[in-house]
């Protein structure tokens, strides 16, 4: 049985002509469905409307035997609690705006929940929930684990705008050498015709042939002269990208991360 939800209307106008009622399926089994997925209109909508809801901390006891997958790295946590934070941390990165949610949790003992089991926990039914006062700051732990979490994505990015950066400027210095040799060899042509002309020009018998030669000789130099800007041209043209890629990639190591609470919870697992 295909898991979806049937949309018979829109929640909001702003979606008035971008997102078609009927059935929804993720992934889409069956041929009249429609795909829900993140990048559609009512996706990203969906998405939006999460990331701007204000949620208050709250108490909630994960249920793992009501997951129908096993979790294996979350089975030394059953019967732990402690506290868990979500941020979303957005970036400007060469490829353009990404954003990413960073999740970190400990336990009341200070141990660390880590690599993606913050986010496994996550998954997991509440058998209960209830609201309670806390505060992220008060766990040394948490703040240090997460702001470590941070940058590790940031470096991550970092390597992957170097390599994109790497990989921009060998296709812009294999296009700056295609294009030199092509033209230098053109006007290397040029320059043999040219010599030929003169030669020709001074072995002609009679002024009309003389002339002809020289206006011959005329319109080659011109051509060459041509090529030789057109040549100057590209290769400023070619510094012109380089240097842009060079301002993209020292803009984003001064760049300041944009970073905003999502919600923190205190968790019990079962």
């Amino acid at each position: 049985m295909c898991e979806g939800f049937i949309l018979k209307t829109l929640p909001s106008d702003k979606l008035q002509g971008q997102v078609p009622l009927g059935r929804y399926e993720l992934p889409r089994r069956s041929g009249e469905a429609h795909l829900y997925r993140l990048g559609h209109p009512l996706g990203e909508y969906v998405l939006e409307q999460a990331k701007a809801r204000q949620l208050p901390p709250a108490w909630l006891v994960f249920d793992y035997d009501a997951y129908p997958l096993r979790l294996t790295t979350l089975e030394p946590w059953r019967g732990h609690s402690g506290i868990l934070i979500a941020e979303l941390l957005t970036i400007d990165s060469l490829g353009g705006r990404e954003q990413h949610l960073v999740v970190s949790a400990v336990t009341h003992n200070g141990e660390v929940l880590s690599e993606d089991d913050p986010e496994k926990l996550l998954r997991l039914p509440v058998r209960e929930q209830m609201e309670f006062s806390t505060s992220e700051n008060d766990n040394p732990v948490l703040r240090a684990n997460l702001t470590e979490r941070k940058n590790r994505l940031a470096e991550s990015i970092n390597r992957r705008n170097l390599s994109y950066f790497e990989q921009e400027v060998k296709k812009l210095d294999a296009w700056a050498d295609d294009l030199k040799v092509g033209l230098e060899q053109e006007i290397k042509e040029i320059d043999r015709q040219i010599k030929e002309v003169r030669r020709t020009a001074a072995t002609a018998p009679t002024l009309e042939e003389k002339l002809h030669w020289q206006k011959q000789q005329r319109e080659l130099e011109q051509k060459r002269n041509k090529l030789r800007r057109e040549l100057f041209d590209r290769q400023d043209e070619v510094e012109e990208k380089r240097n842009e890629l060079i301002s993209e990639l020292e803009a984003q190591l001064t760049q300041k991360l944009e970073e905003k609470t999502l919600f923190v919870i205190e968790w019990s697992l079962i």
